[in-house]
């Protein structure tokens, strides 16, 4: 099966600049946040947020920091450097952080996940994806 994207990533990207005093990120993050509670309503175990080093990693922290705040058990996974993230992201990142968020270097084991929410990568990733 062949996928066709809805957008090109030249029209994304016109999207959200035209958007930007939006506040987009913070925008996504809430609504995932919200979609989030929703779903693990049912089920035992915790949320696990995997964050990459672009705009979706800044979703993933605003996720992470909403469900902080709503006292949802998570765990954040973040392989990228702080000072290499793009601004909102970069903000976002220290939001989660300065209300007392912290960022994993590896997946938790023996964990049983509620729910996986991927924050990797976007319309940005321009090369292969590694096996990491």
């Amino acid at each position: 099966m062949s996928s066709q994207p809805l957008y090109h990533i030249a029209d994304l990207r016109r999207i959200e600049t035209a958007a930007r005093e939006h506040a987009l990120m913070q925008r996504a993050g809430c609504a995932a946040a919200s979609l989030a509670v929703q779903l693990i309503e049912a089920r035992s175990g915790a949320l696990l947020i995997l964050a990459g080093p672009g705009n979706n990693g800044g979703d993933a922290f605003v996720v992470a920091h909403e469900l902080q705040q709503k006292g949802c058990s998570s765990a954040l996974v973040f392989l990228g450097s702080p000072d290499h993230l793009p601004p909102d992201a970069a903000q976002a990142w220290r939001n989660f952080t300065n209300a007392g968020g912290q960022t994993l270097r590896e997946i938790p084991a023996a964990q049983t996940w509620a729910l996986i929410i991927d924050g990797l990568f976007g319309i940005g990733v321009t090369r292969a994806i590694d096996d990491v």
